[in-house]
């Protein structure tokens, strides 16, 4: 059998935060919550994993830009207003790339999240 990622795996300081910052604004699937630890489904057999921080202690700062997530969309504006919906709150709903749209927000703790559209030729 071919060895295979399978999970990315995050610390954050507020589990009950960003267990429904996850799962009820993003919308991903719970795979198991637990204890100080939690997982999603994020694509496939590939999940996020979590971790509450030893002893509750903040998060470093400057998190967002040590781990990134980024998602791919065909509808770049439709994901925007769907997640926004859902509360999700932009730092940036529609910027120009090279060949790219791209949107961006972060979570409870400052993780980076950016969603892309290829543009069209």
């Amino acid at each position: 059998m071919e060895p295979t990622f399978n999970a990315l795996m995050i610390t954050v300081s507020n589990m009950e935060r960003s267990v429904e910052f996850y799962g009820d604004r993003l919308g991903l699937e719970p795979v198991e919550i637990g204890p100080g630890w939690a997982g999603f489904k994020l694509t496939g057999d590939f999940n996020l994993g979590m971790h509450i921080t030893e002893d509750d202690l903040p998060m470093p700062k400057g998190i967002g830009y040590s781990m990134g997530l980024f998602y791919y969309s065909a509808d770049l504006e439709a994901e925007v207003r769907r997640w926004k919906q859902r509360g999700v709150q932009f730092t940036q709903e529609r910027m120009e790339g090279d060949n790219v749209w791209v949107g961006a927000f972060q979570d409870p703790d400052g993780y980076m999240f950016q969603i892309f559209e290829i543009k069209k030729k």
